[in-house]
């Protein structure tokens, strides 16, 4: 196997072990990673990955969970917490994981600039096994940027507008070419 491909089996094997949640289980975060989202997929012939962040940041930094015999409570200094904030924002990072070994880094596969302006996310807050949709979603930007050896990345960044969301609920998005859904990513607490 070669550089490429040992690197990848290694984040694989990191990331499949510690879930597809940002790279620590619920329990291992603490204020320094707010809830996240992550995934892995291939897209226009290529492996990429999702990454992104849930905030406002202020209000996840002073939130701490607490396992009770009734189940999970929530709590900040002010105290009990029941629900998410309204709005909540995310960023979403849509990138390559490296730069192959055998490649220079003129010969990069771009992201279709007109393909990734199309890409639509649909949100959704999972309670159990049922989905119910994402009152108001709004995508706010589209951009481009550049990540040395890992080529084009581009960055979506939204606004979820959703009245008395229970902190227990999981937030899904899904993400889908005109084609095809591309992928689906979980946040939770």
């Amino acid at each position: 196997m070669n550089g490429a491909g040992s690197a990848l089996c290694v984040f694989l094997s990191l990331f499949l072990a510690e879930g597809q949640h940002g790279g620590a289980s619920p329990d291992q975060r603490n204020a320094d990673q707010p809830m996240t989202l992550s995934g892995v997929t291939t897209f226009q012939g290529e492996l990429i990955f999702f990454e992104g962040g849930v905030g406002p940041r202020s209000f996840f930094v002073n939130l701490e969970k607490l396992d009770t015999p009734h189940g999970a409570k929530f709590q900040q200094q002010s105290g009990e917490v029941k629900f998410f904030p309204n709005p909540m924002y995310v960023r979403l990072m849509v990138l390559r994981p490296f730069l192959q070994s055998n490649k220079k880094p003129n010969d990069r596969m771009h992201f279709d600039p007109r393909l990734m302006r199309e890409l639509k996310i649909e949100g959704y807050w999972k309670s159990g096994v049922k989905l119910r949709a994402i009152k108001n979603l709004t995508l706010k930007t589209v951009s481009e940027t550049n990540i040395p050896d890992r080529g084009d990345a581009w960055i979506y960044e939204l606004v979820i507008e959703d009245d008395d969301v229970p902190l227990e609920d999981h937030m899904i998005l899904d993400v889908f070419s005109k084609e095809q859904k591309i992928v689906r990513l979980s946040a939770y607490l």
